[in-house]
């Protein structure tokens, strides 16, 4: 019998694995040069969907620290083996043979590389801006790109579920402009006159 804690970290993970499925079946298939611009973007989907998972994962770590690492990856294999080998990808703390201890995420900012795409680039600035979220000028200007193509991106990225989007103002008196949020923080909250209020429970 599995660990109830467990099962009910299988369940909350159900739903990111459900997204990696679905993204894995819209593989054209064929020759990575015959489908070079789709096979990219659904694997770039997937990483963030991995991303997320690993989140989770990390989250539940900190919360249950008496159930060891190794249990909780068993867990995930065991529940979902065909979906985990592509998870394990981008996250080999995640793969079966990981380590007993998630590897800590640096707290330094660090500068990111030129070597990264557009959808790299934007988004680590949109989870960079945490629960505020990003405004689009703002990704324009640091990134240098497009505001067509960060309109185009932004709007694949709400349409794969990783964020949220919103028409929003900072301040009861500031100019109203779309900001980008990670999905993790929840919907953002809008109020009178369009200030942006809460992103789930945190307050702006």
């Amino acid at each position: 019998m599995i660990d109830p804690q467990l099962a009910g970290f299988l369940t909350q993970a159900h739903p990111t694995f459900l997204k990696i499925r679905l993204l894995l079946s819209r593989d054209p298939g064929g020759a990575w040069n015959e489908n070079q611009a789709v096979k990219a973007e659904i694997n770039f989907a997937i990483a963030v969907e991995a991303t997320n998972l690993m989140a989770l994962c990390r989250t539940f770590a900190k919360e249950h620290p008496s159930i060891p690492i190794a249990a909780l990856r068993d867990a995930l294999w065991l529940d979902r083996p065909h979906t985990m080998p592509v998870v394990a990808q981008t996250q080999p703390d995640l793969a079966m043979a990981g380590s007993e201890q998630f590897v800590v995420q640096p707290v330094a900012k660090t500068r990111l590389s030129k070597n990264l795409t557009d959808e790299e680039r934007m988004m680590s600035y949109i989870d960079a801006a945490g629960a505020s979220g990003i405004a689009v000028y703002e990704i324009v200007n640091k990134g240098k790109i497009a505001r067509d193509r960060v309109t185009q991106i932004g709007e694949m990225f709400e349409n794969m579920g990783a964020i949220h989007s919103a028409v929003v103002r900072m301040s009861d008196r500031g100019r109203t402009g779309t900001r980008y949020f990670m999905r993790k923080y929840g919907e953002p909250v809008i109020g009178e006159g369009g200030r942006l209020l809460y992103c789930r429970d945190l307050a702006i």
